[in-house]
């Protein structure tokens, strides 16, 4: 039989012409999932799942508390600050009917 050449093979001879064929990144991606028994690969893929659950219910929480918050506030302190503005108006207009009568 022949003798079959890897690309690895060719590298330590250092053969850089050697005609081989790249392996896509899915292939090599796909080829890790060999490297790894399946017990660090559930365990990592719980991890994951734990990780972006998390987050998501970070994210939802996080939500609903400023929409909690930003709805109070413009209910307590939007009738103060136009209070606030209405107080304002009244003086600048008796300030500007003083100086009408003082002339």
């Amino acid at each position: 039989p022949f003798l079959k050449i890897t690309r690895d093979m060719a590298m330590i001879a250092g053969d850089d012409d050697f005609p081989y064929e790249d392996e896509t990144i899915m292939e090599r991606i796909f080829a890790l999932k060999e490297m790894f028994p399946p017990s660090l690969r559930n365990k990592t893929h719980s991890f994951y799942e734990g990780c972006l659950s998390t987050t998501k219910w970070v994210y939802n929480k996080s939500r609903s508390t400023m929409w909690t918050f930003s709805s109070v506030a413009i209910l307590c302190f939007m009738p103060l600050a136009l209070e606030v503005g209405r107080i304002e108006a009244e003086k600048q207009e008796a300030q500007q009917q003083r100086q009408m009568m003082l002339g």
